[in-house]
Parts: structure tokens; C-alpha cells; sequence
């Protein structure tokens, strides 16, 4: 139970409260003081919080728009837990079909657990640019050719 609160409840028709009680892992009662004590049992652990505010659960639902749009029709490790043994036949049937010498990008590699460095990737792919586009989008590796066709070295 917590009482005295700022409960800031994202319900236009209600979008503050004063207490809020949980019974059994769920959300019980929202609303004003003198109502929670209805709630109130022998075994309820009170809170007077002094008109803390209380926000909801904040969930990041971002997306990537651009990189789900050319995720369709890519090489793709589906987002599967794999290590370097695993994502190399996949790698080389991604580089089949594209030959020549452009870039070899794989989508949604799952970064969990996940460790390769360029040298790793190198002993897979040397002669091309290797990038492996992580799932959650916020990481990438490369092979040796793609940080030198990039610019970037020591």
C-alpha cells in the first residue's frame, strides 16, 4: 500500500491519485486515501511516502524503422544465440549471393554473448567488407576490409 503519494496514473479520466494498494502482485486500487484504507489488512505493508511521485512502468518500445525496412529480404541470423563457428556458413551463403567484391551486410545477429573481434571475422570472410548488424540495433562488427575501405585504422 502506498499512501500520501503523487500517482501519476496515464488515465485521462483519472490521471492522479493519492494511494495505491497491490494485492497478490496486482494493482488493487487506485485512487484517494481514505479508499485505500479498505485495503488495509493485518500483513499490509504501508508506505507514507510524503507525496513521492509514482509513475507507472516505463517501457522503451522504440524501433528502428529504417533498419526493419532493409531487414526484409537481407541475410539474416534471425536473432539467433550464435558464436563465430555458427554465423560462418551463414556468412558465406550471404556472400554467394552477392558476389564480387561489395559489402557483405548480415542482419539481426543476437548480441548476447556474442564476442568476435575483426580477426575473427577475417578468418571467415577476408577479401570483402563483413558487417554483422546486430538484433537490438546499437551494435555492429567488422571483418579487416571493412574497417580499411572505411578509413579507420590504429
Amino acid at each position: 500500500m502506498i499512501l500520501d503519494a503523487d500517482v501519476q496514473t496515464m488515465n485521462s479520466a483519472q490521471p492522479q491519485a493519492r494511494a495505491l494498494a497491490v494485492k497478490g502482485g496486482k494493482i488493487v486500487y487506485v485512487g484517494g486515501n481514505a479508499g485505500a484504507h479498505d485495503w488495509i489488512g493485518h500483513a499490509t505493508r504501508v508506505l507514507r511516502v510524503a507525496g513521492a511521485t509514482v509513475l507507472p512502468g516505463l517501457i522503451d518500445t522504440h524501433i528502428h524503422v529504417m533498419e526493419g525496412a532493409l531487414d526484409q529480404g537481407a541475410c539474416s541470423f534471425d536473432n539467433k544465440v550464435m558464436d563465430v563457428a555458427q554465423i560462418k556458413p551463414i556468412i558465406l551463403a550471404c556472400a554467394a549471393r552477392s558476389p564480387g567484391n561489395g559489402w557483405v551486410v548480415v542482419m539481426q545477429l543476437n548480441a548476447a554473448g556474442f564476442h568476435a573481434d575483426n580477426h575473427d571475422l577475417d578468418t571467415i570472410l577476408k577479401d570483402r567488407p563483413l558487417l554483422l548488424w546486430a538484433a537490438d540495433g546499437h551494435e555492429a562488427w567488422v571483418n579487416s576490409e571493412a574497417l580499411k575501405r572505411a578509413g579507420i585504422s590504429r
